[in-house]
């Protein structure tokens, strides 16, 4: 299989995140190494690796509750091996808490295949 360029591997990884498709981006989109960044006040683990990243999306799962909307921009931003797109989640917390979450994700390529996301909330 030939390897995405960065735009052909940001446009799939929108679609993908917007149909919250997790076979699509852990199999054909993150690279095995795979690693994801929260900001240092959030209560997710840093994971290194594609095993901890999908340990990490349970977490986050398990986080919502009752999700009530979830958007995804129609732009993406691609600078060099740079991705960023931006997404909001409106859900209820197992606290039954109403939460508005917005956010950036930047996500960094190498050979066809995202290596980093950093969540930016």
């Amino acid at each position: 299989m030939q390897k995405m360029t960065t735009e052909e591997l940001a446009n799939r990884l929108r679609d993908a995140v917007a149909a919250t498709d997790l076979d699509t981006i852990s199999t054909e989109l993150f690279a095995e190494e795979v690693e994801s960044i929260e900001p240092t006040f959030s209560p997710l683990p840093h994971a290194k690796g594609l095993a901890q990243v999908k340990e990490k999306w349970g977490l986050f799962g398990g986080a919502i509750k009752e999700m009530h909307g979830k958007t995804v921009s129609e732009e993406v931003i691609v600078q060099g091996n740079l991705i960023v797109l931006g997404m909001s989640f409106h859900y209820t917390n197992p606290k039954d808490e109403r939460v508005q979450q917005d956010e950036l994700i930047v996500y960094k390529t190498k050979d066809g295949k995202i290596i980093s996301e950093e969540f930016i909330y």
